[in-house]
């Protein structure tokens, strides 16, 4: 069900913010533009902020993954590596948006809020940030340049979503450079295949033929300049999200909505406990009449030889039926738990977990660790960890970098 709010969006001209009204999902109004992000005095509905590139960058990454449940602590871990993460995930105002990939991969559209934002605009207590892109329904082929705080930003969008973010260090008035940065950027998405191609440049804001004509001339594409549209509503209420928010912010929720969550998944905890309560209960009372049936059965034919064979045989299969089921029951094979375990065994040391897969009996890791002693120390460390002692665990020799760092590889196999 679609609730009204407020959208404070950022304006093209410098440190300007529009407020605009979302009363449903298909209309918006255009209110008031403010200097500062502010409360607008016409609308008493709750605010949801899109952010300029300034204060939320939009990073794209190829994954080889499309797991949901783990797709966040890779992205967690790439944040990590490049140098972007707080102490924990949970300190780390991020989210993530999955696309699907061709071969089981997946492009990961991480939206990272800047720390110098959190402070502009935690007192504003909204209900989720978005970046101001995510507000669009983008074309594909097509990048867009458009205008943020007087600031060029260039946007990169694949299957209608938003992968890709950029704001342009070039001045408005030396277009040959904007047009250069475009092209090294747009090169760079279509290197590391994030986007299948570029076919055109859209310019969305106030710009003039002269600036189109020049960009025209400098670019390989067709470029063409049109009106930005108006925000979708339905997206903003859809992509906005909580996870942007510093983690005081997330916590000072409304208490209403923090009720509402807690009973929500209270109930679903509550009820996914009585469907698996009733399951066990139904399997072990089948197990239990399966018994007394065997039972019977081996006290009217004691005198037979051959059907005590048979009735042994059919007990001992059973028993293996079982304890397959209790391995399958066992926490310790679930993969979400190992890549756990993997993660505490790093300790504190500067080791960072690049790639994780689980295949039945087998898992693989690798990973760079700052020297191959450092690989070694943590291989020790996964093989005296008590949960992952289920697993043989073996490693190649490290690989060493030019910079001194290792490469590693590590496999397990179950006992």
């Amino acid at each position: 069900m679609f609730h009204r709010f407020t959208l404070l969006l950022p304006s093209s001209s410098a440190a300007q913010w529009e407020a605009w009204s979302c009363p449903s999902a298909t209309s918006t109004t255009l209110l008031e533009t403010t200097e500062a992000p502010a409360r607008p005095a016409k609308s008493s509905a709750p605010l949801t902020i899109a952010l300029p590139a300034k204060s939320c960058r939009t990073l794209a990454l190829l994954l080889p993954s499309q797991d949901p449940k783990v797709i966040r602590q890779l992205a967690f871990a790439q944040l990590e590596k490049r140098g972007l993460a707080a102490a924990t995930a949970d300190l780390t105002p991020f989210h993530c948006h999955a696309i699907p990939a061709p071969h089981g991969a997946s492009i990961l559209s991480i939206d990272l809020l800047a720390p110098e934002a959190a402070a502009a605009f935690a007192p504003l207590q909204p209900l989720g940030l978005l970046p101001a892109p995510r507000c669009y329904r983008l074309p594909d082929g097509p990048l867009i340049l458009a205008i943020e705080h007087d600031r060029l930003v260039l946007w990169a969008a694949h299957r209608g979503s938003l992968i890709h973010s950029h704001l342009l260090s070039s001045p408005r008035s030396d277009l040959p450079q904007v047009a250069s940065e475009i092209h090294l950027a747009s090169l760079s998405l279509l290197q590391q295949n994030l986007l299948p191609s570029v076919t055109s440049l859209e310019l969305w804001g106030d710009f003039s033929p002269a600036a189109a004509d020049a960009l025209r001339a400098a670019l390989p594409w067709p470029v063409r300049a049109q009106p930005r549209p108006d925000p979708d509503p339905a997206r903003c209420a859809a992509l906005r999200s909580a996870r942007l928010l510093p983690s005081l912010g997330r916590s000072a929720l409304r208490p209403r909505q923090r009720l509402l969550l807690k009973t929500a998944a209270a109930a679903a905890l509550l009820a996914a406990a009585l469907l698996w309560g009733s399951l066990q209960y139904r399997t072990l009372r089948a197990l239990e009449k399966q018994s007394a049936q065997m039972e019977q059965t081996i006290s009217a034919s004691s005198g037979a030889n051959l059907q005590q064979k048979a009735l042994s045989d059919l007990v001992r299969a059973s028993q293996e039926r079982w304890l397959a089921l209790r391995m399958a029951l066992d926490p310790r094979r679930y993969p979400l738990v190992q890549l756990n375990n993997l993660t505490r065994a790093l300790g504190s040391g500067g080791l960072v977990l690049e790639r994780f897969e689980a295949k039945g009996p087998d898992l693989a890791v690798s990973g760079t660790a700052e020297s191959a002693l450092e690989a070694y120390r943590y291989f020790t460390a996964v093989g005296a960890d008590p949960d992952l002692r289920l697993y043989d665990w073996s490693m190649v020799q490290p690989v060493i970098t030019q910079t001194g760092s290792a490469s590693f590889q590590m496999k397990g196999k179950m006992r």
